[in-house]
């Protein structure tokens, strides 16, 4: 829930890459992408890229694209057997 605080007030110009929050420790950045009414949100560590991170965020939002009539929450909740075999395949 800290997480969604945190994330529904920023702006679509904000960074997608965010290190100085209270819960993220040391060594770690909360990666996110917000798609309509949608948050694609990874943790990484310091090891892995950013850049990936949010590339791999937008595959997954093209692939829903592809394979549903529209990307929003309803797809995920009434559909997750769907949803897990595009995102699993």
């Amino acid at each position: 829930m800290e997480t969604f605080t945190n994330l529904k007030d920023w702006e679509i110009e904000d960074c997608n890459i965010i290190e100085d929050l209270d819960f993220i420790t040391d060594g770690h950045k909360l990666i996110y992408w917000k798609y309509g009414t949608l948050f694609f949100v990874f943790v990484i560590d310091d090891g892995e890229s950013e850049l990936a991170s949010i590339d791999l965020i937008q595959n997954i939002v093209n692939l829903l694209e592809k394979n549903f009539t529209e990307v929003n929450e309803f797809e995920m909740v009434f559909h997750p057997d769907k949803v897990s075999f595009w995102l699993f395949i």
